[in-house]
């Protein structure tokens, strides 16, 4: 039973890692940094899920965001997941802006009620966040029978990727070669 606790959230943090962690650098970019703060924001929704479990969403968000975010976004942990919402489901920012490469004016202010993110910086106190959880994770039982039981509710098991073999014509093209 250990083992396979153990198993669960080793491989939870590693498809966690490598999707969240490892993907979100790459689309920082002119054309899409708006996307790697959605990620940002649905990565700790999820992280906030697998440590306080069952907890109503309005309320586990901002309590991951003052416990495992740097200090200087507690004080912003009801703001972002005011944030959250808007950003995943109107596509709109509500007070901040948002930047990338511009740490210098991260958490600046504009006016009297915007607030400044930058990408690079809000996904850096993210990766902060999840490393610290996941150091916590791996050392208590107690912690690993939450997120599992919540993958348990939501798929019965981890994430599952593999291969895809894409059909053309009756040929089959295996996933990464080019079709032409």
């Amino acid at each position: 039973m250990a083992d396979d606790l153990n198993r669960q959230v080793n491989e939870t943090i590693g498809w966690f890692s490598k999707i969240y962690l490892g993907g979100i650098p790459s689309i920082i970019t002119d054309d899409s940094a708006f996307l790697s703060f959605v990620c940002v924001v649905t990565g700790t929704e999820a992280l906030s899920g697998y440590r306080y479990g069952d907890e109503a969403l309005n309320n586990r968000f901002p309590r991951f965001i003052r416990t495992y975010f740097p200090k200087v976004y507690h004080c912003y942990a009801d703001d972002l997941y005011e944030f959250r919402k808007k950003i995943v489901h109107a596509m709109s920012t509500g007070r901040f802006a948002l930047t990338h490469h511009h740490s210098e004016v991260h958490l600046g202010t504009l006016g009297e009620a915007t607030i400044i993110l930058n990408a690079e910086d809000f996904y850096g106190a993210f990766l902060i966040s999840a490393q610290e959880y996941f150091s916590e994770l791996r050392h208590s039982h107690e912690l690993k029978v939450a997120p599992t039981k919540r993958l348990a509710n939501y798929g019965k098991k981890s994430i599952t990727i593999m291969p895809v073999t894409i059909l053309d014509h009756g040929r089959e093209v295996p996933s990464g070669e080019s079709r032409t």
